[in-house]
């Protein structure tokens, strides 16, 4: 993508914000992290979440909304998003969910062997390497607290 600010190589966006990230991997947001090394952008309704090379990641924006309470540390491979929550998948298959918690923002499975992370506007499902499924989020759709095998 090209824009008046150079050439970008992905974004992510809001119902009132753009946040594309240039080739020499640093931000172009307000409110965004500074620094670079960022190899992919997430969105909710309001926060954005970003995850560097490194697999750390950092969010920003409404808090009610994912801006903030990112997990720490690094080995993070992939971030997944509802209307008002964030998941990241670790490498080692385990899942860190923040946002709203009626969204998705917690309630998050346990444990490790997850290898993917679908998502609806508000439930997360995740598939574990054994084929079984768990979920989370907005209960009155019958879309949380299952596990299946």
């Amino acid at each position: 993508m090209r824009g008046r600010g150079g050439l970008a190589s992905r974004a992510a966006c809001l119902s009132s914000s753009l946040a594309p990230v240039r080739l020499h991997r640093d931000l172009l947001n307000w409110g965004a992290p500074a620094g670079s090394g960022f190899t992919a952008i997430y969105s909710t309704g309001y926060a954005f979440a970003a995850l560097k090379a490194d697999g750390s990641i950092s969010a920003w924006g409404d808090s009610r909304y994912g801006g903030s309470g990112a997990p720490a540390g690094s080995g993070f491979t992939a971030i997944y998003s509802t209307e008002q929550a964030f998941a990241a998948l670790k490498e080692d298959g385990s899942i860190s969910a923040w946002g709203d918690s009626s969204r998705g923002g917690s309630g998050a499975p346990t444990g490790s062997g997850f290898t993917a992370i679908y998502s609806t506007n508000t439930a997360f499902a995740a598939l574990k390497a054994d084929g079984s499924i768990s979920g989370w989020g907005d209960s009155s759709r019958r879309e949380n607290s299952f596990s299946e095998r």
